[in-house]
């Protein structure tokens, strides 16, 4: 095995894959390698923890064709620092690599490609086709909201629920909850599949905001995403998730329209108040006529902030942790947002004012019980 590539692209490719490698040490030490295959014009990276697995090709000069694991952390660390040179790379006696650049040279013990798991191959998988600018768009909206509690593992995943031509994709914690609806290019009846949040981040790289069209193979419990030089194969969560829709309350008392930016721009200053705080800092929000006071308070002191707003129904007083709507407000890019409120205690809902958007995007999030604003 012998080849010669673009250091950039190699480096690129590496740090792509290594988001696959095993995180802890194991008695599997081949899965803490990326394993290279050169064969015709290309070099194909696949690193994999097997649950999640990712591969990458990229142009090579291929001399002799051939295939090796490389320790993954080693060769990540070394292609992130040759990035502008040519690497050369040649497999020698013992399952020694030879990695060559400029006038240096760098030798490696590696492991024998044999013992490295297969990656994913599918028969008659279920596709679903969709928008890729779709695709990126529903996994940064649901991403942030993904349990990271392993006492409910079901919640460390995303459900995709799939109905004719609709797709629902929805996260939750058991404080906040996103859903997001987006239409899908084929109408392939029912399914339903929930997708490791872990792997969202990853699949939402590969995916570029266009027009152009990727499918969701889904076969037994697996999803394969292939993009141009790039698949990832995923094991689904296997379980029962919950009732999200019963969840979402449908009766308000107070609604309030506002403009992102300014919602935004308050929210971060009352979480700089709070940032010297063990504790989660709370904004506390007053809503009064044409007015939404936002106040935050630390140990180091207050700050009040004061919008002007379109408000309907009844006043009312409500607390959250400020991080649960800064999550929300940076992930949201509509100009204006609407809150809906049914009580000081119960949960609130915020769509984007827009009334297309909104049928689009759904976050709920759960206040902080208070009796009153503190002074």
């Amino acid at each position: 095995m012998k080849f010669i590539c673009d250091g950039i692209l190699l480096s690129d490719a590496v740090i792509r894959v290594s988001k696959a490698l095993v995180s802890k040490s194991t008695d599997n030490n081949i899965l803490e390698g990326i394993l290279l295959t050169a064969r015709g014009e290309e070099l194909t990276l696949n690193a994999t923890d097997t649950e999640f697995s990712i591969q990458k090709t990229i142009k090579a000069d291929i001399d002799a064709e051939g295939s090796i694991v490389v320790p993954g952390k080693f060769l990540n660390e070394l292609v992130r620092k040759l990035t502008n040179e040519k690497i050369e790379m040649e497999l020698c006696d013992n399952n020694i690599m030879k990695i060559r650049y400029s006038d240096s040279e760098v030798k490696v013990q590696c492991f024998d490609s044999e013992r490295f798991p297969a990656f994913l191959s599918m028969s008659k998988p279920v596709k679903v086709p969709i928008v890729a600018g779709a695709l990126k768009e529903i996994v940064e909206k649901i991403g942030f909201c993904v349990s990271e509690d392993d006492s409910r593992p079901i919640l460390k995943g995303c459900k995709f629920d799939i109905e004719g031509d609709c797709l629902t994709a929805v996260s939750l914690d058991g404080y906040r909850m996103m859903v997001v609806n987006k239409q899908v290019e084929k109408n392939i009846g029912a399914i339903s599949f929930i997708v490791p949040g872990k792997c969202l981040k990853e699949i939402s790289k590969i995916l570029d905001d266009d027009t152009r069209i990727v499918n969701l193979e889904i076969e037994k419990n697996f999803l394969l995403i292939e993009l141009a030089d790039t698949k990832l194969a995923v094991r689904l969560i296997v379980g029962e998730y919950i009732n999200y829709r019963q969840i979402i309350p449908t009766q308000f008392t107070t609604e309030v329209t506002a403009q992102t930016n300014l919602i935004s721009n308050a929210l971060e200053r009352i979480a700089v108040i709070g940032s010297t705080e063990k504790a989660n800092t709370l904004v506390y929000i007053t809503l009064k006529e044409g007015n939404m006071e936002m106040f935050g308070i630390s140990g180091i002191g207050r700050i009040v902030e004061n919008l002007a707003v379109k408000k309907e129904g009844k006043d009312l007083l409500i607390a959250f942790d400020v991080r649960y709507l800064l999550d929300f407000i940076r992930a949201e890019h509509s100009d204006f947002i609407h809150f809906k409120f049914g009580s000081s205690n119960s949960p609130a809902i915020i769509v984007p004012s827009n009334e297309d958007k909104a049928k689009e995007f759904l976050y709920l999030v759960l206040p902080v019980r208070i009796t009153q604003k503190p002074e």
